[in-house]
Formats: C-alpha cells, sequence, structure tokens
C-alpha cells in the first residue's frame, strides 16, 4: 500500500515539475522531500494571494463605508480632514503603496525605503540572479557566498537599523501615547458594541452625517 502511494505521489509531482526542467526538478525519493524551501514559500505566496483575491470577490455581497469606518472624509473627527488623492500620473505610485495625507514625513521615509528595498534591491537581484544562471550557472561556491550575503550579512544589517529605529520610534511615540490618553475625555458609548456596522461611539455622529437613523437593538 505504502509503495503504491508513494508511486502516486512521484506521478502527480514530478508530471507537475517535468515542464519546468531542469529549472524546476521534482525527484520523489522514499527517503527525502521533493521541494525545497524557496519553492515551498513561492507556492504558498501564489496561493495566499489567490486565496485572498477569490474570497473576497466571493463574500463581499455589498460595497462596505471604509471612510466611516476609518474616519475619514466627512466622516473626520480631529485634525486635519482627510481627502483622499485623486489617480494621476503623480500619484499613481504612491497611492498604489497606500500613501496618502495621512502619512508623515518620516512614515513616507520608511514607506518608500521599504518599498525600494523589495521592489529594486530583492526584486530585482532575484531577476538579474535568474538570467544570469540561465546563461552561465553558478557554482556552489558562488550560491553560499550569496546566501551568506543575503540572509545573515544584509539582514542583519536591516536588524541593527529597525532595532534602533523602531525602540526610539516606539519610545517616543509610547510617551507621546500617554500623554494623550491623560488629555482624552472618556466616551461612554466607547464601550466595543457594534450597533449597524457602526462603533456604539460613532452612532450619534453617523446618524448627524447620513440622517439615517441607526436601531440599537
Amino acid at each position: 500500500v505504502e509503495m503504491n502511494i508513494l508511486d502516486s505521489v512521484r506521478t502527480i509531482v514530478e508530471g507537475v515539475s517535468d515542464p519546468f526542467n531542469p529549472y524546476i526538478v521534482w525527484t520523489v525519493t522514499p527517503d527525502k522531500y521533493p521541494i525545497n524551501s524557496q519553492e515551498i514559500y513561492f507556492i504558498a505566496l501564489l496561493t495566499s494571494m489567490f486565496l485572498y483575491v477569490t474570497l473576497s470577490l466571493l463574500t463581499s455581497k455589498k460595497p462596505f463605508n471604509m471612510d466611516r469606518m476609518l474616519h475619514r472624509g466627512k466622516y473626520h473627527r480631529e485634525g486635519v480632514k482627510y481627502e483622499q488623492t485623486s489617480w494621476s500620473l503623480k500619484t499613481f505610485l504612491p497611492r498604489l503603496m497606500g500613501i496618502d495625507s495621512q502619512y508623515t514625513k518620516w512614515d513616507k521615509v520608511l514607506a518608500w525605503s521599504i518599498f525600494i528595498y523589495y521592489a529594486v534591491y530583492c526584486f530585482g537581484s532575484f531577476v538579474i540572479i535568474v538570467i544570469w544562471n540561465m546563461i552561465d550557472p553558478w557554482p556552489n561556491g558562488w550560491w553560499a557566498n550569496w546566501f551568506l550575503i543575503y540572509n545573515i550579512i544584509i539582514a542583519g544589517i536591516i536588524g541593527i537599523i529597525s532595532t534602533i529605529w523602531f525602540t526610539i520610534g516606539g519610545t517616543w511615540d509610547l510617551m507621546r501615547l500617554f500623554r494623550r490618553l491623560e488629555a482624552k475625555e472618556t466616551n461612554l458609548q466607547d464601550d466595543g458594541r457594534v450597533v449597524g456596522h457602526v462603533s456604539a461611539e460613532d452612532i450619534e455622529m453617523v446618524e448627524k452625517i447620513d440622517k439615517v437613523k441607526i436601531e440599537n437593538k
């Protein structure tokens, strides 16, 4: 029975990889897993993206008022009124990344740094290495040096910078949080309840803006 299962698995797994040979070679043996960690990561990434988009489309039966939930636009409660940026050639990339008027200068620096790191360095190096190895495959020693640089040296540098950044920023934000909590006026309706898809503390504001009575059952 075990051999029959192994033969079935071998037929399926090796059949999937055959069209991509010699770049992807999955060989099923009784003592070795045929798929490496990078391939599993790629498959999991594609599967997650597919499920996220598909389930979102299947379960979203009607539009949801995100401005109301996030206190944007006419639903803003304090500070500067949030206005959604219109699409244009200049704003296309920032909007695609989610950068808007709510981002501070340092928020934008951090967002752009992460984008450049992943889009230019990670993806760019991936493309270059793939093309390079298609033309002239690397020896094993080169791969060892690459993983040392990419997974240890660069990751270590980023870890040190991130630790310093978040330690200083987190301490500063924590102090600001305590000051704001001390000055905040308590809203007795803010008890975690949601009525008609509206937070209980926002009912009065939403009724005033939308002129629609929300039934509190």
